[in-house]
């Protein structure tokens, strides 16, 4: 998503962090109580994109 391009987390500049924080203010797509983008992330999706990650970690990582 173009949106979700905050590199930061726990107020920490992360170069590799590509996340939303942003509200019912801030956001172009809020959607009831949330931002669209994420209502549109299933489970699935999740779950998947964990397994390739840790598909690709080093053995001695896992």
């Amino acid at each position: 998503m173009p949106c979700r391009d905050q590199p930061s987390i726990f107020r920490r500049h992360v170069a590799w962090v590509r996340r939303c924080d942003r509200n019912a203010a801030t956001c172009v797509a809020w959607c009831g109580d949330h931002a669209d983008c994420m209502g549109r992330l299933s489970v699935d999706a999740v779950h998947r994109a964990l397994q390739n990650v840790l598909a690709l970690a080093p053995s001695s990582s896992r």
